[in-house]
């Protein structure tokens, strides 16, 4: 029911068909909702999610351009391999500062390929969106943890099931809509 009724367009699907918009609703959500349980699970991102993430997103971004304007956009595909590969790398330095900080790995290299693999989704905008309210969601996990003992100090958290909702709360309401409410604030 949410991927029918998902409310303002963000940087993946515009004008694009009604059954297109649905099926890549559908794709991203369950994409997600595997790579946080497997997490969750495990400990472990399967990196044949993180490739069919960026293999469906590549064919969404070409399939907009064939919609709305007759042709791929080469363009807007730049744009979102340009995105991810820049938040590949500054999370992969995020991760490198993280380690050296604390002596050991608070990032995995797992977590590093899945914001990429959302920014292909969502934009340069909504990356910095979605990271940023994934690490809000965990730290609200945690501090709720810590009170009632869920979480002990040390204890390995996955960071995907954050990602994830991160990216899905962008996708669902669109970089103009977060935007605006943080220009209220």
């Amino acid at each position: 029911f949410i991927v029918f009724i998902k409310s303002s367009p963000s940087f993946f699907i515009s004008n694009s068909s009604f059954f297109l918009n649905l099926f890549f609703n559908w794709l991203f959500l369950s994409l997600l909702i595997c790579i946080a349980l497997i997490d969750i699970d495990s400990f472990w991102i399967p990196q044949s999610l993180i490739n069919f993430g960026f293999v469906s997103g590549i064919l969404g971004l070409m399939l907009i351009g064939l919609f709305d304007n007759q042709s791929i956009d080469f363009y807007l595909i730049l744009k979102g391999l340009s995105t991810s590969l820049s938040a590949f790398f500054i999370f992969e330095s995020l991760r490198y500062f993280a380690k050296c900080f604390f002596k050991k790995d608070a990032i995995g290299m797992g977590d590093s390929k899945l914001v990429a693999m959302i920014s292909l989704w969502v934009g340069p905008l909504g990356t910095l969106f979605a990271v940023g309210i994934s690490y809000i969601f965990a730290a609200i996990y945690c501090l709720v943890g810590f009170s009632i003992n869920l979480v002990k100090s040390g204890q390995v958290i996955p960071f995907a099931p954050f990602l994830s909702l991160g990216g899905l709360f962008v996708w669902f309401f669109g970089n103009d809509f977060i935007f605006e409410k943080i220009l209220r604030i």
